[in-house]
């Protein structure tokens, strides 16, 4: 039987309003125990077991569709980042209606989410290093792909 990866402890180090940062011993299929800290969302919704959605907005134009993208500040990196529009889901609301009210609060624009294919990815997990001992901001999230015709950009955001 082949060695696998196994979490051995997890120590909750700072608990926040919306996130958690811990201290995860692990062991590696080798038999090496490892740290890692980990932040994680205490946001995710119990409703789907997600945190955010991510929205693919494909703005319907006269001279073919394009993809919306809006800048947003983020301290965290102190710079002006480019970014798919995205947000929490809120507990109770599916990733369907959250997608549509993120891509009206965050760019003014209402969509519909396209149905069929990759319109909603699978559950993913997002998260990048941070730490000397390796770590990650663990995010659980969908992309959804939402058509917006360019009639419904509304000026109340």
């Amino acid at each position: 039987m082949d060695s696998v990866d196994q979490v051995d402890n997890c120590i909750e180090l700072l608990d926040l309003h919306a996130e958690h940062l811990c201290r995860v011993t692990w062991t590696d299929p080798n038999g090496k125990t490892r740290l890692w800290e980990s932040a994680e969302r205490a946001t995710r919704s119990k409703t789907t077991g997600v945190d955010a959605v991510g929205i693919c907005a494909i703005l319907e134009k006269a001279n073919g569709p394009e993809i919306l993208l809006q800048k947003q500040f983020r301290p965290a990196v102190e710079k002006v980042c480019i970014e798919v529009p995205a947000g929490l889901v809120d507990e109770g609301e599916s990733v369907e209606t959250s997608a549509v009210r993120e891509l009206k609060e965050e760019t003014g624009y209402v969509g519909e989410v396209v149905k069929g294919g990759l319109a909603i990815t699978p559950l993913m997990f997002n998260g990048g290093s941070f730490g000397e001992i390796g770590g990650c901001m663990l995010t659980s999230l969908q992309i959804l792909a939402l058509r917006t015709p360019m009639s419904t950009w509304s000026m109340s955001r």
